[in-house]
């Protein structure tokens, strides 16, 4: 086997012995994805303000049938506007792509940009569905944001967009 340069495993499906290839660095089959990965390079978190610039979308090439992408994350933070204290959620993302999807790492870097910024829970879900609408112009996109306890009160908030047709 060979020691240098990047190597893949591949299972194999019938049970039998894993195989290795080579493959470059960065190993897309599609250059605008590659394009795209390349480009998130420079991308870095942002904590004090919500950084819509750091969503990348990349090519869709599936466009055979419909499918439905669920984005989520239990690592949602944000603070409250007047007490500053944390506000803890599960982020949960639903989309139908269209022509794009967004790249996760520059989403996980997106949703971290909230975390020391005092907004509202309908705010942050707005802000939200409008940044990634902007972002890959989905057919439909769900987002909802689940608050964990505070003061006994669990608050769920939810917005969904459809694309005229």
């Amino acid at each position: 086997m060979k020691r240098s340069g990047h190597w893949v495993c591949s299972e194999n499906l019938y049970g039998q012995s894993p195989v290795f290839i080579e493959t470059p660095r960065i190993f897309c089959i599609i250059p605008a994805v590659k394009k795209t990965y390349e480009n998130t390079a420079g991308v870095r978190p942002v904590f004090d303000r919500v950084a819509p610039e750091s969503l990348r979308a990349m090519p869709y090439s599936g466009r055979g049938g419909r499918i439905e992408i669920l984005v989520e994350t239990p690592e949602f933070t944000c603070l409250c506007p007047w007490s500053g204290l944390p506000d803890f959620a599960h982020l949960s993302v639903t989309y139908v792509p269209d022509a794009k999807v967004v790249e996760l790492k520059s989403f996980k870097y997106y949703t971290q940009s909230y975390r020391m910024v005092g907004i509202l829970h309908e705010d942050a879900v707005n802000k939200i569905c409008d940044d990634l609408t902007s972002a890959v112009r989905p057919k439909e996109l769900k987002v909802a944001l689940v608050f964990n306890l505070r003061g006994g009160i669990k608050t769920t908030v939810t917005r969904e967009y459809r694309k005229n047709r």
